[in-house]
């Protein structure tokens, strides 16, 4: 299985545009205090020791609550490893690629 798998933290008040995975997302809830909603669903708090799963094809945000930030761990399947993960990356999360690649480095990712 080819996994794609990093942490993300998002200062207070930010947050993804709304996406979705082909294979689905696992989110891990590690600090602070965040916010998850899936297309037509009530905006959903999340905490440290969350665990968040959306589905395939499910349209979604996920970010921090406007005064606390997040941090989780995301965990998706790729079905194309060199089809640009972190270009898409980079582009959900509002930064350059080359940002978050310096970001996936200093966290020993990259």
């Amino acid at each position: 299985m080819r996994l794609n798998v990093g942490s993300v933290t998002f200062e207070p008040g930010a947050r993804t545009a709304w996406h979705k995975h082909p294979l689905g997302q696992t989110l891990i809830i590690t600090a602070g205090l965040g916010w998850v909603q899936t297309e037509g669903g009530q905006i959903e708090e999340v905490r440290p020791g969350d665990v968040v799963w959306f589905p395939p094809g499910e349209k979604h945000w996920h970010g921090a609550t406007p005064n606390t930030a997040m941090t989780h761990i995301a965990v998706q399947e790729a079905l194309n490893r060199a089809g640009g993960n972190r270009t898409l990356a980079a582009r959900l999360l509002g930064v350059s690629r080359r940002t978050l690649y310096n970001k996936l480095a200093e966290l020993g990712i990259a």
